[in-house]
């Protein structure tokens, strides 16, 4: 099965005036487990980025004026990989990348290719024992590191090699089953007494929730199926939406 594993970089959170800053796919046939085509591109929006960006991704300003090419291309470049493909994997995917390229499909007068959806926060069966969702230490929990984490092509191969460890025929199943937003209802950090790492907000995004900036609130989603397991091991007040993302 082609599986078109993807990641993106962005100059912020909003949609709608943030831009795609980087973009990394790669067509992954999982009975091989290996990558067969793998695109990485700068995105040149004409955004300006701020130092908080740069300090994440370590894309500077000069980077996307040198090297990265205009939007519509690159987003036809992706949507070529993704039309061979049986589904579209990302970690926080349902979230983040997919609501991303939408908005920037439509910006361009464009449709993002319809396929399924596996999110990797949700659709893999991680054992209990691993706790969080965050990329780079699940890498540590599969047994490698991911050396250049958000890079978009090194987040790619890294969410791809903790997914050779599944089968990908299940995962593709779960990802078509029903989804939940689960909202954690955590201290602000300010408000918060625990020490740095024990705060109620910590916690939430150790076990894979994200802050959302249009709600100022942690969410997570996950299948209807795990609302449950979930709930009975969080160490805050969580409770559900639904959702049709």
């Amino acid at each position: 099965m082609l599986l078109c594993a993807l990641d993106i970089e962005t100059s912020g959170l909003n949609t709608e005036t943030d831009r795609i800053t980087e973009i990394g796919a790669v067509v992954w046939d999982t009975d091989r487990n290996a990558p067969i085509e793998i695109m990485n591109k700068l995105v040149n929006a004409s955004t300006a980025l701020t130092p908080e960006i740069v300090a994440i991704t370590g894309i500077i300003q000069e980077d996307l004026l040198t090297f990265g090419i205009e939007p519509k291309l690159a987003l036809v470049m992706l949507g070529s990989l993704m039309t061979v493909c049986r589904a579209a994997v990302g970690h926080n995917a349902l979230l983040f990348d997919k609501p991303f390229l939408e908005a920037e499909f439509k910006r361009y007068g464009m449709q993002l290719p319809a396929m399924p959806w596996i999110d990797t926060c949700a659709d893999l069966p991680y054992p209990e024992s691993i706790k969080t969702r965050k990329l780079t230490h699940l890498a540590a929990e599969h047994g490698f590191l991911n050396p250049f984490a958000h890079r978009a092509l090194s987040d790619v191969l890294t969410m791809m090699k903790i997914f050779s460890h599944y089968n990908a025929d299940e995962v593709l199943a779960t990802s078509l089953l029903p989804s939940v937003k689960l909202v954690a209802h955590v201290k602000k950090p300010w408000t918060d007494t625990a020490i740095e790492g024990s705060k109620e907000s910590d916690k939430a995004k150790a076990r894979g929730y994200r802050f959302e900036g249009s709600t100022k609130r942690w969410v997570k989603i996950v299948k209807q199926n795990r609302v449950a397991e979930e709930t009975a091991h969080v160490e805050f007040v969580v409770t559900e939406e639904k959702w049709a993302g």
